[in-house]
C-alpha cells in the first residue's frame, strides 16, 4: 500500500491534438527540473506500438455483461480480457504526452490519450462502451512527495484539465 499522489486529466473530444501538444511543450518548459523530458505525439496502430502504450498507461477498464459472451479475437484492441467476468482494458489509439525521467532514470508520463468509444467483437458488434465519449483521458499516480510532480499537475490544473487529484502526502 503506501502513500500516493493520484491525478486524472481530461480534455474535450473536440480538442485538436496540436493544441494539446502545444500545451505539453509549455509544461515541458516548467518540468526542466527533471534531468530528461520529452513530448511525444503517437498513434498505437501496430502490435509494437500497442506494447509501447502498455508501458505508458494501464488502459481504460470496461465492464459489461455483453463482454462475457464475446469470443476472442475482439476487433477492438484490448488487454487483460476476462471473458468470465465480462471485463477488459481498452488500449488507447493515440496519445500526446510528456515523459519525465528522474535522476535514477525512472520515467513518469503526463498527458492525454484517446480511446475507442466502443469494444467490438470479431463480427463488428458492439459488446461494451468505454464511457469516455471521445474525450482525451489520462490517470496515473506516483509514490513520492517530490514537489516536481505537483508543479506539473498544477500546470494541468491551471489549464482546466485536472478532473481529479488526491495527494496522500499533503498535510491537512
Amino acid at each position: 500500500m503506501g502513500l500516493t499522489y493520484y491525478y486524472r486529466f481530461e480534455a474535450a473530444a473536440e480538442t485538436p491534438a496540436h493544441r494539446l501538444e502545444e500545451f505539453l511543450h509549455l509544461v515541458e518548459a516548467k518540468a526542466r527540473a527533471f534531468p530528461q523530458t520529452m513530448v511525444l505525439n503517437a498513434t498505437f496502430d501496430s502490435p509494437e506500438r500497442r506494447a509501447f502504450a502498455r508501458r505508458l498507461v494501464s488502459g481504460v477498464h470496461v465492464e459489461d455483461t455483453r463482454l462475457e459472451g464475446a469470443a476472442l479475437p475482439l476487433q477492438t484492441p484490448v488487454w487483460d480480457y476476462c471473458q468470465s467476468e465480462g471485463s477488459a482494458r481498452v488500449i488507447p489509439v493515440a496519445g500526446i504526452f510528456l515523459v519525465v525521467s528522474d535522476e535514477r532514470g525512472c520515467e513518469t508520463c503526463f498527458g492525454f490519450f484517446k480511446y475507442p468509444d466502443t469494444v467490438k467483437d470479431h463480427g463488428g458488434h458492439i459488446v461494451a462502451e468505454s464511457g469516455l465519449g471521445g474525450k482525451w483521458f489520462f490517470e496515473d499516480w506516483v509514490k513520492t512527495p517530490d514537489p516536481r510532480f505537483r508543479t506539473i499537475v498544477k500546470e494541468f490544473s491551471r489549464a482546466g484539465y485536472v478532473t481529479e487529484e488526491k495527494d496522500d502526502y499533503r498535510q491537512s
